[in-house]
């Protein structure tokens, strides 16, 4: 009983009636070959597509056209009664669709067979006028009307070829959308009807079922942006390998609002620290840079180059990871915390300072560009916002991508050392910090910029590091750093200790220096801070 066929409607079982049909024949003039050889031609995504489909290509029998409905598309065909034959002719078939395109397709059911029959038709096998034809009742299949879309949609328009680029459904169209559109194109063009095919896996539950409106679970689509955003939501489905079933509860959008919100801030930091910078003049040179910069371009580089493939293939998860990993790990967590010292206490004219605004501008404007099919609203508000070049388009959304020049992809490995050695440095502050907060003992470090580090060198890895504590104390973040030579334990060939600095702390910069109080007109500030307040009072 269980395995008797029911209506998907009523729960009822079906009635099994034997009546004659009408059926496109896979046979006819190599029609089956012909649209194996197409699946080949085709561009899969994901890939095991093409076995999926070209395993029931090889195996289906004939394409059963006709229904027994009360309405829909007519198959325009007659029976002479005369003979019992058929009349189907591309005449009638074009008299026809010219007389449902003026009234509408209830033409066939509404007019006497006389009004339906174009002149000069007859009977093919005894020559019976149209007083002798009776109507088809039967309707096209509606899988026949879908798989014919590309006709409407697709050919003779202006600039089309009538070959779509993407067909995008879920895996079970392999037997429905994507298969009959394959057979009537393939029949009548001689070809596929589409260069590429995408599809994607179905909403589940926590428990792994269908995810429906009939569901226990389910959640109206617009109850979740009315919680969440819309924002939310599409970065939800650009996080997720659709290739499979997805599964969708409130956790998961909260995860996916909490990693936008971190690459939200991102794009707000780049954002606020580009008042005043004008995108106008001129392009970046890395050479003039410093090495952090030119770093932060590598990573830019990196990072547009992986993303413009992922895009390509279709790797939608790949786009959403990529961009959180390089806002949170390149990004917030290195470029723009090394840089804050920079931004904040340089004066706005300072070349580093301008030099480095003009890198996260290239970062912002390629960040927008790339995540804006999936951040619409944000990255268009963002666009909006930030300084743009002369004759940029007014929407992000009709940028085009500019691929980054091949020398911002060169890697430092000098600097990725100094990297390397930054992550022990924040060990050992880390290790210095008091246990409970408020409990603070002799020799404890609170921010890093208290610290003062030290690095013992061997010779050899000394000639790296000598002449270079400045942008090595940015780069910790910490007030000072003192490179000696000596014997280190360490295999990298350098020993890193920290202690807390004893200089006093500049109120402007929060840097331990040696150099607060040097300048008399303004005695609480650092050397770097007073020349920059005096220039600024004196502008």
């Amino acid at each position: 009983i269980d395995r008797y066929p029911h209506c998907w409607r009523t729960n009822k079982p079906l009635i099994f009636r034997a009546t004659e049909q009408w059926f496109i024949s896979v046979e006819h003039e190599g029609l089956r070959r012909r649209c194996l050889d197409a699946i080949e031609s085709t561009n899969w995504v994901p890939h095991w597509g093409k076995n999926r489909i070209g395993g029931m290509m090889q195996t289906r029998p004939d394409w059963c056209i006709s229904r027994q409905r009360s309405w829909g598309v007519p198959i325009t065909a007659f029976v002479c009664d005369a003979c019992g034959g058929q009349v189907v002719s591309e005449k009638v078939a074009y008299h026809v669709a010219d007389l449902c395109e003026e009234h509408g397709s209830d033409v066939w059911f509404e007019r006497e067979v006389a009004e339906l029959v174009p002149d000069g038709v007859v009977c093919p096998s005894c020559n019976a006028g149209p007083d002798r034809f009776a109507k088809v009742e039967d309707i096209l299949d509606v899988w026949f009307d879908s798989g014919v879309s590309w006709a409407a949609v697709l050919r003779d328009r202006e600039g089309l070829d009538g070959v779509a680029d993407l067909y995008l459904e879920g895996s079970d169209q392999h037997r429905g959308w994507f298969h009959t559109s394959l057979i009537a194109s393939v029949a009548n063009n001689g070809g596929a009807p589409y260069r590429s095919v995408l599809t994607h896996g179905f909403v589940v539950d926590e428990k792994g079922h269908k995810y429906s409106k009939s569901s226990p679970t389910f959640e109206p689509l617009q109850r979740m942006i009315d919680q969440h955003g819309a924002e939310i939501l599409r970065a939800w489905v650009a996080s997720v390998d659709y290739r499979n079933d997805t599964v969708l509860t409130a956790g998961l959008l909260k995860q996916v609002g909490d990693a936008y919100r971190k690459i939200r801030n991102t794009i707000r930091f780049l954002l606020g620290n580009l008042d005043g910078f004008d995108p106008n003049v001129g392009a970046v040179d890395p050479a003039a840079l410093s090495p952090i910069d030119r770093w932060a371009l590598s990573k830019l580089s990196a990072y547009a180059a992986k993303t413009t493939e992922a895009w390509e293939q279709y790797e939608f998860h790949t786009v959403f990871h990529a961009t959180q990993d390089f806002c949170n790990l390149e990004m917030s967590a290195v470029y723009l915390d090394v840089l804050k010292d920079r931004l904040y206490c340089d004066a706005e004219s300072d070349a580093s300072r301008v030099g480095s605004q003009a890198v996260m501008y290239e970062i912002l404007r390629r960040l927008l560009v790339i995540t804006w099919p999936v951040l619409t609203f944000t990255s268009e508000e963002a666009w909006e916002l930030m300084p743009r070049r002369d004759g940029d388009a007014e929407f992000v959304a009709l940028t085009e991508f500019e691929p980054t020049p091949d020398e911002w992809a060169h890697t430092d490995a000098e600097f990725e050392a100094a990297l390397a050695l930054r992550s022990r440095v924040q060990g050992e502050i880390e290790a210095r910090r008091p246990r409970k907060k408020g409990e603070r003992e002799p020799g404890q470090i609170g921010s890093s910029q208290e610290a003062l580090v030290t690095l013992t060198c061997s010779a050899k890895a000394s000639a790296a590091l000598v002449g270079k504590e400045e942008r090595l104390a940015e780069l910790f973040i910490v007030s000072r750093v003192d490179v000696v030579e000596g014997s280190a334990d360490h295999e990298s060939g350098v020993d890193v200790a920290v202690a807390a600095s004893a200089s006093p702390r500049c109120p402007r910069c929060w840097n331990y220096r040696d150099d607060v109080g040097s300048r008399v007109e303004l005695p609480q500030l650092c050397g770097r801070c007073a020349d920059v307040v005096i220039a600024l009072d004196a502008s």
